[in-house]
């Protein structure tokens, strides 16, 4: 039988989660710093999936020297490796640190600005922060920040004050005045200054989308974000597209600062102009419609990728499931507030008459129009993986209400439903997800000179994908976030 136990530290939070439930009884809690990865450390006993073949090695051992692998050999010797700290992984399966390439980190889940949901805000963002790491995740792309809120997060995460997974981002999403995200203001000078910049900045020219490009990248942002949605999922909304010359100045100022684009698209004609742009990875999947094998075959000639956000829109067809949920466990994501809110979200969109009267004030999403689309996304995403394209994994993570950090199998099982075998899937989280990021040389498989970033789990998920929603050990760089003892 497996103790799992956390390596982090003792503070007031601590005491909070205890009560709260993320973390058991004794264990350390979220503020100390991780113990540096120094040393060396051989990890055995395990079946291993590197991330490259399809099947699970046994008799292998992961050579650990501070931060990076250095090799991976055949037949544990305790004398040869006497020099290594060892770790007897007792059988269970060790898989390469998942990457989840499009998540919202520093989402605190609240839509009204509430005392105690400002007041919340850090604390969610380092319950963001911990549920991802827990769930295997050890590499993000966030897509949609507050910029200063990121960055610092992002340091402490780096410099070991705080665990966490390894984030690349964006900044601020740009976008047009009524674009997506749809519902998300532009904030006045006050609030601004708390939450560490907009969320979205809303503009309108080239000029200023030059501006506002050069000013994210200033910032650290290692991709620049845009969205383009011709039709709203809300009741009130009319969303605006930005023009061609919107989306080449973005462009123009990615390549000359060596950053990627990515595009918010969740219909046709989005995906059509994401792919006649040349934008480097499209976001969510068309469902309104069946894309063509034309847009297809130009989708892949021009070594684009996507990235589904199956669950984003799955979660639509499960509401009254996701409330019962989080009435029992809500409290192991959540702060009250937010857990507040986002109960009182859920509960407005499952009952009955809907939308509510305040529908013209307040953006509520359109389950009519919604959820009959789902079929197309499934048809789409299976469509995509048929023809050879780049199809990566990313879960929209702090996107809606319901998207909650440690949920990251969730995407896992819906790419499952439109076709994918188990290896597609987890080779796609892992190396696949790696190359579309440009980080291929350091995460993504388990091999010589890679990070020592591991997940590990009880089971085969080649042969059942499930064995993902209960994550064992997680091991970034080195260092244990959370680990195991016989």
């Amino acid at each position: 039988m497996l103790r799992r136990e956390f390596l982090l530290s003792s503070s007031f939070a601590t005491a909070s989660l205890i009560l709260g439930g993320i973390l058991p009884a004794g264990c350390a809690g979220p503020k100390e710093k991780i113990a540096p990865a120094v040393g060396k450390k051989a990890l055995y006993n395990c079946l291993l999936f590197d991330g490259i073949e399809n099947g699970l090695q046994r008799d292998r051992v992961i050579l650990i020297e501070d931060d990076r692998i250095v090799a991976v050999e055949s037949g544990w010797n305790e004398e040869k490796y006497s020099e290594y700290e060892p770790v007897d992984l007792d059988g269970l399966t060790l898989i390469p640190g998942l990457i989840d390439n499009h998540v919202h980190i520093t989402v605190p889940f609240v839509r009204d600005p509430t005392f105690a949901a400002v007041t919340s805000t850090s604390a969610q963002i380092e319950r963001n922060l911990l549920s991802c790491v827990l769930s295997g995740v050890t590499t993000v792309r966030d897509v949609g920040a507050f910029p200063k809120k990121i960055q610092d997060f992002r340091e402490k995460v780096n410099a070991g004050e705080l665990p966490g997974p390894r984030i690349l981002c964006a900044n601020s999403f740009i976008s047009t005045p009524t674009g997506p995200p749809e519902g998300v203001p532009h904030l006045n000078p006050a609030v601004e200054f708390f939450m560490g910049g907009q969320f979205v900045e809303r503009i309108t020219t080239p000029d200023e989308v030059r501006m506002v490009a050069n000013e994210m990248c200033d910032l650290g942002a290692d991709w620049l974000k845009t969205g383009y949605q011709a039709v709203s999922y809300i009741f009130r909304s009319k969303p605006t597209v930005p023009s061609d010359e919107y989306l080449k100045a973005l462009l123009e100022v990615g390549e000359k600062r060596g950053k990627k684009v990515c595009m918010h698209q969740p219909f046709l004609e989005d995906f059509l102009k994401g792919v006649e742009m040349g934008i480097h990875t499209l976001e969510h999947c068309p469902n309104d419609k069946l894309i063509p094998e034309k847009a297809i075959e130009t989708f892949i000639e021009k070594d684009m990728a996507i990235f589904p956000t199956m669950m984003a829109f799955g979660d639509a067809l499960e509401m009254k499931e996701i409330l019962a949920w989080l009435t029992e466990n809500g409290r192991k994501y959540l702060e009250e507030e937010p857990l507040r809110q986002v109960m009182d979200s859920v509960k407005i969109e499952t009952s009955l008459p809907y939308p509510p009267d305040d529908y013209l004030e307040r953006g509520y999403y359109d389950h009519e129009l919604m959820i009959p689309l789902f079929p197309n996304l499934v048809e789409n995403v299976s469509r995509l993986r048929r023809m050879g394209a780049t199809v990566g994994v990313g879960t929209d993570l702090g996107g809606t209400m319901t998207g909650l950090f440690g949920f990251y199998h969730k995407e896992l099982k819906h790419l499952s439903s439109a076709g994918f075998s188990n290896f597609e899937i987890l080779k796609n989280a892992t190396a696949t997800n790696a190359k579309i990021i440009d980080m291929a040389d350091d995460v993504g498989t388990i091999e010589a000179g890679k990070y020592a970033d591991f997940a590990a789990v009880n089971g085969n998920p080649l042969s059942d994908i499930d064995v993902m929603k209960d994550v064992k050990m997680v091991m970034k760089g080195g260092a244990y976030i959370l680990r195991h003892q016989a």
